[in-house]
């Protein structure tokens, strides 16, 4: 069934987390957290839209670095 294993790969994602720098990011059952080391405060972006943020943080990176290279 797709709804299991949608479920299943929720429930995996809410076990795993990472660190990239002093960022912290852990999948949860709604969403991604991610917080900096030592701030009071992080980030929760819900799963129904981080494929859209996912994307305008990419084209950011890919406009700075043409902008870097003079393009």
């Amino acid at each position: 069934m797709p709804g299991n294993n949608r479920r299943q790969a929720k429930k995996e994602i809410a076990v795993m987390g990472a660190k990239v720098a002093k960022l912290n990011i852990e999948g949860t059952d709604t969403g991604v957290n991610i917080d900096v080391d030592g701030a009071s405060e992080g980030i929760h972006i819900e799963y129904e839209i981080l494929a859209n943020v996912m994307a305008v943080i990419v084209q950011e990176a890919l406009d700075a670095t043409k902008h870097d290279q003079g393009n």
